[in-house]
């Protein structure tokens, strides 16, 4: 294909162009130097005689930083409510507090720290406020709270240092420790 004369005087100009630029390239870059700081070798030491004191630096000032900024809620917007997740760390559908609806896989472990009692009736062991929230896994299974921390635990574990979960019959769970002991229901019995 052969090139017109508009083409070729196009080409020719666009060479012209990139030859200049590769020529203002070498230049600055290559033959100019690095433009960076250059820095003076000591004096040598001469054995016996004296030496000139070197020219003293003075340190850079280190900038003012500025204190972290805290955020309101200070949680992660981008993970899960905490009411979804369960003890073992993966995500869970949320229980309704009735018995037989969906509850957090895992064994025992606080799953989250809500402010007020929840679920069902609550009761006083030892010093501490104890609340049966649901009932699950055919009764095998259930979440209690202690003092504002909610544990998944099974029918004879031990959870929150000395309690235990002794037994579950229907919708009442009986939670025993220090010596004291309580059956709580989901359904508070009049």
């Amino acid at each position: 294909m052969a090139l017109s004369p508009r083409d070729k005087r196009a080409v020719m100009i666009f060479g012209g162009v990139a030859g200049l630029a590769l020529v203002a390239f070498l230049l600055l870059k290559v033959l100019g130097g690095g433009g960076g700081e250059e820095t003076a070798a000591p004096p040598p030491t001469v054995p016996g005689g004296t030496t000139e004191p070197s020219p003293t630096t003075t340190p850079k000032t280190p900038r003012e930083t500025l204190p972290p900024v805290l955020l309101a809620g200070a949680r992660d917007p981008f993970s899960p409510p905490a009411v979804l997740v369960s003890a073992s760390g993966g995500v869970s559908p949320s229980s309704s507090g009735t018995s037989g609806s969906v509850a957090p896989s895992g064994t025992q472990g606080p799953t989250s720290s809500p402010t007020a009692p929840s679920g069902g009736a609550s009761s006083t062991i030892g010093s501490r406020t104890v609340v049966l929230v649901d009932i699950f896994d055919s009764g095998t299974r259930a979440q209690i709270e202690v003092d504002g921390t909610v544990y998944t635990v099974d029918e004879g574990e031990d959870f929150d240092g000395n309690l235990r979960l002794s037994s579950i019959s229907g919708s009442c769970a009986t939670v025993q420790g220090s010596g004291d002991s309580a059956t709580i229901c989901l359904n508070p019995q009049k």
